[in-house]
């Protein structure tokens, strides 16, 4: 009996969910798939992994701001220059709650 080679490493568990999405981002979901040459799930694990990440990021500076104090409109933009620098795109709506909540702490976005 032949095996093949890639049953003789450990395989990821997945596990199949239905998900609905609107027809036109669905679409652009996979023209991107298709150009990266991923599958749609791929690309939407991906995405996934990726809010989760900025999530416990944010949760996490908050968590120190509580114990500390709010980071300054000086400190949240060399932090904004850093990410520029090394390519990390801004997390949607935490730019402008800084700008504009009177707390420029992370706590105006996360909510704590």
């Amino acid at each position: 009996m032949v095996v093949p080679w890639e049953y003789l490493w450990p395989m990821a568990t997945v596990t199949k969910k239905s998900h609905s999405f609107d027809s036109r981002l669905y679409d652009q979901i996979e023209d991107v798939a298709a150009t990266e040459g991923v599958t749609p799930s791929a690309l939407l694990a991906e995405g996934a992994r990726m809010v989760l990440l900025v999530r416990r990021g944010l949760h996490e500076v908050a968590e120190w701001e509580a114990d500390n104090s709010p980071l300054t409109p000086a400190e949240l933009a060399a932090a904004d220059r850093q990410l520029d620098a090394i390519g990390v795109p801004a997390a949607p709506g935490v730019a402008a709650a800084n700008d504009t909540s009177g707390n420029p702490g992370v706590g105006a976005v996360t909510g704590t």
